[in-house]
């Protein structure tokens, strides 16, 4: 009814900011057609969510290029070996620091809407449920049929290791499609 108290989870803070990095964020948000306040938010979470763990763990951003050469000069068991590794090894840490539950649901909200998104891991990720009963989760990247290859049993060992379902992948050259087994 008009005049009751709405429930959220939003707080209200009030910021100081530098004016040039202030006029940064509005060109951002309107080049993206979004509020300033929704370009914030998304600036915040990165940091809370991602940006956080990455210092801790002496993370480093590398140039796409330089990624590129690198998926082409290790061989592909290898590159699944440390992505499974380094995955759940840090998602864990994170998971336990942060609350999150080791389900299917805490890595679509946490590791694939977000922080392997934001790690450049792919450019587009989107899930649903299929006909059949199965979560889809479909990973749109532009590296390659290797990377496919390697970013689907990196995702599928992680599944297995953190929320002990099992799943299977269709790796194509733009894209990944992991069919997660009902439960």
């Amino acid at each position: 009814m008009k005049g009751d108290l709405k429930l959220n989870n939003k707080s209200n803070v009030t910021l100081s900011i530098d004016t040039a990095i202030f006029n940064e964020i509005k060109k951002d948000s309107k080049n993206q057609t979004i509020s300033v306040n929704t370009k914030i938010n998304t600036i915040l979470a990165k940091h809370v969510l991602f940006y956080k763990h990455l210092e801790d763990q002496e993370g480093a951003s590398i140039p796409r290029k330089y990624f590129e050469a690198f998926i082409e000069l290790l061989d592909e068991n290898k590159h699944i070996e440390l992505l499974t590794n380094v995955s759940v090894e840090t998602m864990q840490a994170v998971y336990v620091h942060d609350n999150i539950p080791f389900t299917l649901d805490g890595l679509i909200k946490h590791h694939f809407e977000k922080v392997a998104l934001w790690a450049g891991a792919y450019r587009r990720f989107r899930h649903y449920v299929d006909e059949e009963g199965y979560t889809c989760l479909v990973f749109d990247h532009k590296l390659g049929i290797k990377w496919s290859r390697i970013l689907g049993a990196s995702i599928c060992n992680m599944i297995r290791e953190m929320a002990n379902q099992t799943s299977t992948f269709k790796a194509l050259s733009t894209a990944v499609l992991v069919k997660v087994d009902k439960k």
